[in-house]
Formats: structure tokens, C-alpha cells, sequence
């Protein structure tokens, strides 16, 4: 078995009182495992309108919008009250998270920013996501800013 895999079970059998120590605890640093980064999943161009096609009106579809126009994270996303957007100047304010069933505030003070909202999310937050789905075409990309408040 890769170490990788068994670190995680040597360490819960030490905390479970199966097993006094984990020898790869004893391991030299650089012999330790390591995980192994993968390159994010993302979405093709032409996937995206098959994907627009089956998310209905209202909230969901806001939801995938604004993650898809802004770069929003799901937790944030969730955990948005309707006091952290401004329609008036086009900005989702993120100042909470939701993760492992709780809400807590950023890690970190980069975390709490302001993103500006395009068109398209901003006016699915205003209507609920009404008449978004009317195209049935994935939102048309544009840049979005981010700034750290």
C-alpha cells in the first residue's frame, strides 16, 4: 500500500488506542508522503450550454451563474445574506463561509472581498433568477474584479 494511503490509517489507528506510534511520523521529511497536486476540472466551451440547459430558474441557477461569472466559492456562495449584495453597484461583499456544516468568517483578511458582479449575475439577483433561462445558452464570459476590502 503507498504510503500516502496508510499515513491517514496509522494515524487514526493511533488515536483509536490500536497502535502506539506512526512510523511514518518517524520517516525523514523528505521521505515523507506527499499528495500530489492535480490540475482543476474545468468546464469546455461547449459543455456549457448543454449545462445551462437543464438548471431551472431561480436560485440554483443564480447560484451556478454568479460561481460560473465570478470565481465565487460554493461555501461563500451558501452562506451570502441578502445584506452582502449591493444591485445597485453590482457587488456581492463576502464576509462569511460555510464549510463542515458550519459558518464561520474567511481564514484569511484576503478572503473577505468585494467581488464585482457582471450583468448577468447581478440581474439574477435582482429578478431571482426569473427569465435568466429564457436564452438557454450558458451566460456570455466577461472579466470580473476582485478586490480585497
Amino acid at each position: 500500500m503507498p504510503l500516502i494511503f496508510s499515513n491517514p490509517a496509522t494515524r487514526a489507528a493511533v488515536r483509536q488506542g490500536h497502535a502506539v506510534q506512526n512510523p511514518i511520523d518517524r520517516l525523514d521529511p523528505a521521505l515523507r508522503p506527499k499528495a500530489e497536486a492535480r490540475e482543476a476540472a474545468w468546464f469546455e466551451d461547449d459543455e456549457l450550454p448543454r449545462l445551462f440547459e437543464e438548471i431551472p430558474d431561480g436560485l440554483f441557477r443564480v447560484l451556478f451563474e454568479t460561481a460560473l461569472k465570478t470565481g465565487a466559492r460554493q461555501g461563500e456562495l451558501v452562506a451570502a445574506r441578502w445584506s452582502d449584495i449591493s444591485l445597485a453597484d453590482a457587488v456581492l461583499r463576502v464576509r462569511r463561509s460555510y464549510s463542515g456544516g458550519h459558518l464561520s468568517t474567511p481564514k484569511t483578511l484576503a478572503g473577505r472581498r468585494d467581488i464585482h458582479l457582471t450583468a448577468t449575475p447581478s440581474h439574477c439577483w435582482a429578478t431571482g433568477g426569473a427569465n435568466s433561462a429564457s436564452q438557454k445558452t450558458a451566460p456570455s464570459s466577461s472579466p470580473v474584479k476582485a478586490t480585497t476590502t
